[in-house]
Formats: structure tokens, sequence, C-alpha cells
């Protein structure tokens, strides 16, 4: 269906001198599976269109 980016913000961390607030970003895709709309991540996108020796090359 597309490509989009996440995007989430996130406040500081309660451990003492833990990460400073801030933003969590990365790319999925809104695709069909079972007549359903879902998102998922692009790493666990497979185009089955090619062959397994093309992608090892």
């Amino acid at each position: 269906m597309g490509l989009f980016q996440h995007s989430h913000t996130h406040g500081d961390s309660l451990i003492a001198g833990g990460f400073k607030a801030g933003t969590v970003a990365y790319s999925i895709a809104i695709v069909e599976i079972n007549g359903k709309m879902q998102e998922v991540r692009i790493s666990q996108i497979e185009f089955l269109d090619v062959a397994k020796s093309d992608v090892s090359e």
C-alpha cells in the first residue's frame, strides 16, 4: 500500500545518567495480509519475484 515513517517521542529515562528525551523514528510499510491492512517493518518484506540466488549476489 505504501512506505511511511513511524515516529514517537519519549521522555527522559528515570535512571540516573540515562538517556535524554527524544524521538524514535523508523521506516514502515502498510501492507495487506489476509484481507487486513497491517503495519510492518521494512525488513519483514520479502519480494517473491526475486530468485534467492539473485539476492545472494
